[in-house]
């Protein structure tokens, strides 16, 4: 008899080990079924003890110790795996079962029988970086590709999401079709596993597309990990254990001595530091400039003054003169908005108060229905109110919307007079990937029409477009992210290389660094920039920024964050934060700043796991807000 400790792969327990028995022979690194609370959940072995050295502490145990239920006949994780996913841990102060929930897909865990492959034992452990376009970096994954189909070597590709992984495989897979594996959530159940079976036997090279959460199916003698569009904030988990597949990815090539292959137009600033500090290779000459294939235009927005109701104009002449053009050239036309709905935030026209959510405190945006009927609502909880509400701060009725969103876009462009066919993709839109799929479809067999739509209508954007247009940019700079200069300059740079013909900019802040680097394609100059203001302000990649938010009532939460800042050996930034609805609830958040070379601290992760399930805890937070 056997005392068994065990990691639960669960994101919904706050334990990091649990305790059980087994009489069935079992080894350290073991996948087994456990019971947890009334279900059952796979567990990774950990620790094996003989029950008889452990006699004194059962009996004195006040919980009954729960047995093994079952043992799985192969080993699901190499080494490599457990290695990383422990790091990850660490790194992000998370339960080491939720770290290995979200790399294990739940398909592998209860469907899959067969032993983790052996990984190449002649690739090249370095890391290396490729700055380079779309279509130069496909040039350079097929060339790895080949090169490691000649050694009998596989090679895995990461994407963020699903629609990178399947644009990725639509490129690559071309000539090795019956090479190539493509793991994603989307596929069914049956498809999926039929999928995992075949990376795992399959005993030819391999090259496997896949999201993060299927990086632990990988195929035999994988020698290569080509990470795709490695600045896309989509590796960022925002729900618990909030890690980054990005520094998995990383961990566990460091520990199976893979070659990584860090890709992207626009790469985060962190690796291009490291890059700087002689820690990451070149693949190929990076490309510091991005040169212009098209015409570029700047429009300044200022010179549009509100008219007499104080509505400003959305639609500039040179914009619509770039919606001629592309109708009389029977043209496509995407026209970009930093943000969904008629109009991002509505101000009193007599106190000047902002609209604001009374569940969150986040701003209400303005929207309208099929019917033209309109409405606000709140995109953080959800809160909807009708059109005619007053200013609860003067109880006015003289509010004005602000700011550019799709609808007000859309609503610009169908009046009858101008006849123009306009196809809208952004979160309110669409359903799912299969919705925007067709809005896309019915846009490119569309000739003369425009697109308006947000970031998410960007990884379905494949083919080249005639023009492209950007109405609203500047109400993003705003967002509270110390990262947003480098999102802004990365959503600018993937417009500017869509665009064959015309790239236009509407913008309030037509002097702005970023925007003119942007149009310059002057990459090592905003990388320049951006940096020494991270270094003049401690922001990664020169520390780890930690922030812990607490929800609840005001005099507790008060009380809990100041002995939290009590137990911390570095300064804890407090400040409020916007929390979910709840009558008498408020929110607040500590920023912490460690050193990079000082993290992972025991003394804190100890200081951060003691606190309650409830508390978040976000290493290297997306936003402050």
């Amino acid at each position: 008899m056997n005392i068994v400790t065990v990691v639960p792969i669960t994101r919904n327990t706050h334990a990091d080990v649990l305790t059980y028995f087994s009489s069935l022979p079992i080894s350290v690194g073991d996948l087994v079924s456990v019971p947890l609370r009334r279900k059952n959940i796979e567990g990774l072995v950990v620790h094996i003890q003989e029950a008889a050295l452990e006699k004194a502490a059962i009996k004195t145990s006040k919980i009954g110790l729960r047995k093994v239920l079952r043992v799985h006949p192969h080993t699901l994780l190499s080494r490599a795996h457990i290695i990383a996913a422990q790091e990850t841990a660490a790194y992000f102060a998370a339960p080491l079962g939720a770290v290995l929930s979200s790399v294990i897909p739940a398909i592998a865990r209860k469907h899959i029988s067969l032993e983790a492959p052996p990984l190449s034992t002649s690739s090249i452990p370095e890391t290396s970086i490729l700055l380079a376009d779309d279509e130069e970096r496909f040039v350079q994954y097929r060339s790895l590709i080949r090169e490691a189909f000649r050694r009998n070597e596989s090679v895995m590709l990461v994407a963020a999401n699903i629609q990178d992984v399947e644009t990725a495989a639509h490129f690559l897979s071309k000539g090795i079709e019956a090479y190539t594996a493509v793991l994603h959530s989307e596929k069914s159940a049956r498809a999926s596993k039929a999928a995992v079976e075949r990376v795992r036997t399959e005993t030819h090279p391999l090259l496997v597309i896949t999201t993060p959460s299927f990086i632990s199916m990988y195929p035999a003698r994988l020698s290569t990990i080509l990470l795709e569009r490695e600045n896309a904030p989509a590796y960022k988990q925002l729900t618990r254990p909030f890690i980054d597949y990005r520094f998995f990815i990383k961990a566990f090539a460091k520990a199976a001595r893979l070659r990584l292959v860090i890709g992207d137009t626009l790469l985060s600033s962190e690796t291009v530091y490291k890059h700087e500090q002689g820690l990451y290779e070149e693949l190929i000459v990076p490309k510091w400039r991005m040169g212009a294939k098209t015409k570029t235009q700047l429009v300044d927005m200022h010179r549009y003054k509100p008219d007499l109701r104080g509505k400003l104009r959305v639609i500039s002449d040179e914009l619509g003169s770039a919606i001629a053009e592309t109708r009389a050239a029977s043209d496509h036309l995407f026209i970009f908005a930093g943000r969904k709905g008629l109009a991002p935030s509505t101000i009193c026209g007599d106190c000047g108060s902002m609209l604001i959510c009374n569940r969150c405190t986040h701003p209400l945006v303005l929207h309208k229905t099929q019917d033209n009927k309109r409405f606000y609502l709140c995109h953080s909880c959800g809160d909807r109110k009708e059109a005619d509400m007053r200013c609860k701060t003067c109880t006015s009725w003289r509010l004005f919307a602000f700011g550019i969103g799709t609808e007000i876009i859309e609503e610009a462009l169908t009046t009858p007079s101008k006849g123009l066919t306009v196809f809208r993709l952004d979160g309110d839109s669409v359903k799912d990937r299969k919705h925007a799929l067709q809005i896309v479809e019915r846009f490119y067999s569309s000739p003369g029409s425009v697109l308006v739509g947000t970031e998410l209508a960007l990884p379905y954007l494949e083919k080249p477009l005639g023009a492209v247009a950007v109405a609203s940019i500047d109400e993003l700079f705003s967002i509270p992210d110390f990262r947003i200069h480098e999102r802004v300059m990365y959503l600018l740079l993937k417009l500017r290389q869509l665009a064959e013909r015309q790239f236009l900019i509407q913008t309030r802040t037509p002097d702005h660094e970023v925007i003119q680097s942007a149009l310059e394609g002057n990459l090592s100059g905003f990388y320049r920039h951006e940096l020494d203001i991270r270094r003049a302000l401690l922001y990664p990649p020169f520390s780890v920024l930690i922030k812990i938010t607490l929800s609840g009532n005001p005099q507790k939460i008060n009380a809990e964050m100041k002995s939290l800042a009590d137990k911390l050996p570095y300064e804890l930034h407090v400040f409020p934060t916007f929390v979910r609805k709840g009558r008498g609830r408020s929110g607040l958040s500590g920023l912490l700043k460690i050193p990079r070379d000082k993290w992972p601290d025991e003394t804190i992760l100890s200081v951060l796991r003691s606190l309650p399930p409830s508390a978040e805890i976000q290493v290297e937070p997306e936003s402050f807000a």
